[in-house]
């Protein structure tokens, strides 16, 4: 058992740094479209956050000292925090490219979802509150969780369900095959 728990662990490594590298090269790649569109630019700050997440995530798979570590998985926090605000922000734009632009509402719950962001971040590196002391287990490490962490959790659960009803939407205003996709 203990040998399959090895090689899952090291297969979870491998994922990860794919996962990095897909994020980081799809970043790159879409820096060459037209950034002053507001799909391209939503979806950048999104696949920053994906990045920062799994990079956070390697680097403390691989930091030798628990203060590095522990640095590291603050750090993945910061595309934690943002990733249902960046979400928000890609499917409040594709709204608006197939037509249907806010009228003010939608653009402020976005804005809203990433002062949320912002504050998340702010708690993790100044106060245990939303995560606290880390906590390794073998191969594994984490941050324990803090007393804001399930307020948390729950407004990441309902950022992600509105972002995934504003993309099928979008999806249901495509008229083409082509936009479908």
């Amino acid at each position: 058992m203990d040998n399959l728990a090895g090689a899952l662990a090291v297969f979870n490594q491998f994922a990860v740094v794919a996962v990095v590298i897909t994020a980081v090269s799809l970043l790159l790649y879409t820096f060459t479209f037209n950034l002053k569109d507001r799909v391209a630019q939503a979806l950048n700050v999104l696949l920053a956050c994906v990045a920062a997440t799994y990079l956070g995530d390697v680097g403390a798979s691989v930091a030798a000292e628990a203060t590095a570590m522990e640095a590291w998985l603050r750090f993945q926090w910061l595309g934690i925090s943002m990733v249902p605000a960046a979400y928000l922000h890609l499917s409040d734009a594709l709204l608006a490219k197939t037509g249907k632009p806010s009228r003010g509402r939608r653009r402020n719950i976005v804005w809203l979802a990433y002062l949320g962001g912002v504050t998340a971040i702010g708690l993790v590196i100044f106060s245990g509150r939303v995560v606290g002391n880390p906590v390794v287990d073998g191969r594994l490490q984490w941050l324990r969780p803090g007393v804001l962490f399930s307020p948390f959790a729950l407004a990441f659960t309902f950022v992600t369900l509105l972002s995934i009803i504003n993309v099928y939407r979008a999806f249901l205003r495509c008229l083409t095959r082509a936009t479908s996709r």
